[in-house]
């Protein structure tokens, strides 16, 4: 069984709601059940395919996968609740308790990602990528009984643009270009996302 911090536990007298059943969704799920705490996974494809001011109203935690927009009409149900919203990487974050270093950029992050973590382990580190890349760092702090583990986390502006506890050591920006207008509505607030990680690097 693994602990949670208090600003969990808080918030878990009742289940979770994670938002989504992807990749990160199951990590969720998977490390709340490790901390013997139950949830419940809403996806418009799944049996739980609705999440209003109902649903909202029965939870304390909601814990949200990277697809979600800050404008999606769940995530605001449950602001509207009073519920303590964290992203993904927020979550796997108040698992992890270890250095990381943060990899992002409009190209070519995954590439990065991946030669950073051979080239860590080609120097005698223990290094694991993870992130964006297709492996949650939820499921890196559930799974990992490595000691000296370094995560190297790749990180989309989707993840950054919310970030209020992942605080990585070392920050890689590798470019920046026009990208995901779609999801930000312009480049200025799409730059913002990303700056996020910047803001989070400890002192």
């Amino acid at each position: 069984m693994i602990e949670l911090p208090e600003i969990l536990l808080r918030r878990l007298n009742r289940p979770a709601a994670i938002l989504g059943t992807g990749v990160s969704g199951r990590a969720i799920d998977e490390a709340l059940q490790a901390a013997g705490k139950s949830a419940i996974s809403y996806d418009e494809r799944g049996p739980h395919a609705t999440f209003g001011a109902t649903e909202a109203a029965s939870h304390d935690l909601v814990v949200i996968s990277p697809g979600f927009a800050q404008t999606h009409p769940w995530l605001l149900a449950a602001r509207r609740a009073g519920c303590l919203c964290l992203s993904e990487l927020d979550f796997g974050a108040l698992l992890w308790d270890g250095p990381a270093v943060a990899v992002t950029g409009t190209n070519g992050k995954t590439t990065l990602v991946d030669f950073l973590a051979f080239a860590h382990k080609r120097a005698g580190q223990n290094a694991i990528a993870c992130g964006n890349v297709g492996l949650p760092l939820t499921a890196v702090a559930l799974n990992s009984s490595v000691a000296g583990l370094l995560p190297i986390v790749e990180v989309s502006s989707f993840q950054a643009e919310d970030l209020r506890h992942f605080s990585p050591e070392a920050v890689i920006w590798s470019n920046f270009d026009e990208d995901h207008l779609d999801r930000h509505g312009d480049v200025e607030t799409y730059f913002r996302a990303k700056h996020k990680l910047v803001e989070r690097l400890l002192p």
